[in-house]
């Protein structure tokens, strides 16, 4: 189905922009999925959630099957059942966060904002930094990785850091070579 529009003249706007528009409404209406959101426009399901935020559209539209979907893509693998999916924080912290993160970094940082003493796992550079400036405790995956050799937990963390990189994990040989030293491997 097709629709026109008759624009006003001299509008500098793109068809993307348009199309963005139309489709977020659409989707803050709840008229339709995100999946078809990102079908609308020509971008995938996790990429048109990820622009949400720049038209003003919560993310708290989605449902926990929506959430787990994304999550799931992103770490092609379904959620352990330790993992719960949360949406109690700030709506306005995390667009704020939402400016200049992705969906996942600022909806952590947001949660972990509402919730003192909490240990935010994060690998991303700039999620980190942030995280950092805003007074909050974070580690990442390495960094359980190291807590989990050091506990016993698993019996090889270089072994891990190899299954890390097969899934896409990226690591610089300089941070290896301190990494695997200091699990004394």
């Amino acid at each position: 189905m097709g629709v026109q529009i008759n624009l006003p003249e001299g509008l500098n706007i793109s068809d993307f922009e348009v199309n963005m528009l139309l489709a977020s409404k659409l989707f803050e209406e709840g008229l339709i999925t995100s999946g078809q959101g990102g079908e609308m426009v020509g971008l995938s399901k996790q990429a048109f959630v990820e622009l949400l935020g720049k038209y003003k559209v919560s993310i708290f539209q989605y449902s926990i099957d929506e959430i787990e979907d994304v999550v799931r893509q992103e770490i092609h693998a379904d959620l352990p059942n330790w993992i719960e999916v949360s949406s109690n924080y700030d709506l306005t912290q995390f667009q704020i966060l939402q400016l200049e993160l992705h969906l996942g970094e600022a909806s952590a940082i947001a949660l972990a904002l509402e919730n003192p003493g909490s240990k935010l796992i994060i690998d991303e550079f700039k999620g980190r930094s942030v995280a950092k400036r805003l007074g909050l405790s974070v580690t990442g995956t390495t960094g359980i990785t190291i807590k989990a050799k050091e506990q016993g937990l698993i019996i090889s963390g270089r072994e891990m850091l190899v299954k890390l990189e097969i899934h896409g994990f990226w690591l610089s040989d300089k941070l290896k070579k301190q990494i695997i030293a200091m699990l004394n491997e």
